[in-house]
């Protein structure tokens, strides 16, 4: 059998064994989206899959795109018209942005994944900085650069306070522009003609208690 025909007998075998398998199975949902309280450390999120073939299967494995996310199969065997439910459990560890984890499903005597489930965690910015680092040398000049700020008001309302070296750095608070969430920090650096290396800590707190701190690194190289 001449090779070319014999790779696209292959080929055509694995999309009708992906296919069939494929629709051997029906989900609530294969897309999550939530979002994580702050101090929250993990999150569990399910998604319930049924045999919609005519004959047992068993759920082989299913492969987590993402070290942070576990998934635990509560039945892996299943007969016609049963039921189970996959839970995937999302660890936050040091993570500070959304995060987006798919999880490959497999099946006994299937070739490739028969499903993949999308797990999309949110995880809100208490005090949001933009830009966050501010870089000044002789090419892109010295001049005075602002910094937007804007609270996460569902948890943090107020700004408590704003460290910086004083004798290195002049920070002014410029107020809100129409339109815009927030308010603006205009940064100069004192003296341009030495290396500068500085962080700007904004800090802000809650009706609840609760705190929180954005920061802004900010360089400078004459």
């Amino acid at each position: 059998m001449p090779i070319r025909t014999l790779f696209l007998l292959l080929l055509t075998t694995c999309i009708f064994s992906l296919k069939a398998g494929a629709s051997l199975l029906l989900w609530d949902r294969t897309e999550a989206l939530i979002e994580m309280a702050p101090g929250q450390a993990e999150a569990t999120v399910t998604y319930r899959v049924t045999n919609n073939g005519d004959k047992a299967l068993r759920i082989k494995s299913i492969e987590s795109s993402s070290e942070c996310t576990k998934t635990i199969i509560e039945k892996q065997i299943l007969e016609p018209g049963e039921s189970t439910r996959i839970k995937a459990v999302f660890i936050r560890g040091k993570r500070l942005d959304k995060t987006h984890t798919k999880m490959d499903v497999f099946l006994d005597d299937i070739v490739g994944s028969v499903a993949t489930l999308h797990l999309i965690v949110d995880l809100p910015k208490l005090v949001e900085i933009e830009p966050n680092v501010i870089y000044w040398n002789k090419d892109n000049g010295f001049s005075a650069c602002n910094v937007h700020v804007k609270l996460d008001r569902r948890y943090v309302d107020s700004v408590t306070a704003i460290h910086y070296d004083k004798g290195l750095l002049r920070v002014t608070d410029e107020g809100s522009q129409p339109g815009k969430e927030g308010f603006f920090l205009k940064i100069n650096a004192i003296d341009a003609t030495k290396p500068l290396r500085d962080t700007i800590t904004i800090e802000a707190a809650g009706p609840l208690g609760m705190k929180a701190a954005g920061k802004v690194l900010v360089l400078l190289q004459p």
